[in-house]
């Protein structure tokens, strides 16, 4: 996503609201907590953290009790519905792999 303008350095992208809004790698060693409704976002959240660290190089132990983040061992599908929500986002969606054991 190196063309992509909501993208930048030093920075994972957590979702765009009245403006994009970023998690600051140095700050990714305190803690966090994810909470909601079932639906609202919690595992996508997650698997986007663990990419973005991912990509910066830094790896990345999830505890899964219940299996939900497994589907990040998978290669990215660019299927329409992704590519259009990140067009509307004003990101470029791009299929990605990463290694993963589990």
């Amino acid at each position: 996503m190196a063309d992509d303008p909501n993208q930048m350095p030093g920075r994972i992208l957590l979702g765009k609201s009245d403006k994009p809004e970023y998690l600051t790698l140095s700050k990714g060693n305190r803690h966090g907590l994810i909470t909601g409704a079932t639906g609202t976002g919690k595992t996508v959240t997650l698997q986007l953290l663990a990419e973005g660290f991912a990509k910066a190089g830094t790896a990345v132990f999830a505890a899964d009790i219940k299996g939900d983040l497994s589907g990040i061992a998978m290669p990215g599908d660019s299927k329409p519905a992704f590519v259009k929500r990140a067009a509307d986002l004003g990101s470029a969606y791009v299929a990605e792999d990463f290694n993963t054991v589990i």
